[in-house]
């Protein structure tokens, strides 16, 4: 009997040691919110999240769509979260919307399927016919 509990005990630190391992910055932390000035988790704890930013998706497309860079991100780096930056401008956006959007959702949901949380920043250096 003894030995069926401890088995059944290396069993259970198996499977508990296995989920922690899977875990990801979602499932960890669930919808975040804001309240006042901090970023909160799903169960109102403070969360800071780490990650990294691209650059203009317009100059830079071959770079996101290699897999390998965002498993790079998420199990090497442990980022928590990526900063999608679209420029509307400067061949990015308004050029070509339909395009863009789906450039973007793709990324999104291949961040998503790492765990990580995306921010998406429809960047704006200028306003058109101003400096």
């Amino acid at each position: 009997m003894k030995r069926l509990n401890n088995l059944l005990t290396a069993a259970a630190l198996v499977v508990l040691f296995s989920a922690v391992l899977r875990a990801t910055p979602v499932s960890e932390n669930g919808a975040l919110h804001v309240s006042g000035l901090q970023l909160m988790n799903s169960c109102g704890f403070p969360v800071q999240l780490r990650g990294v930013s691209t650059h203009g998706l317009q100059w830079n497309t071959a770079c996101y769509q290699n897999t390998a860079l965002l498993d790079f991100v998420a199990n090497q780096m442990n980022a928590d979260v990526v900063r999608i930056a679209m420029y509307v401008e400067q061949g990015g956006y308004i050029n070509d919307p339909p395009t863009w959007t789906a450039y973007v959702d793709t990324l999104v949901d291949q961040i998503g399927a790492r765990g990580m949380y995306a921010i998406i920043d429809w960047h704006v250096l200028y306003v058109s016919g101003q400096a």
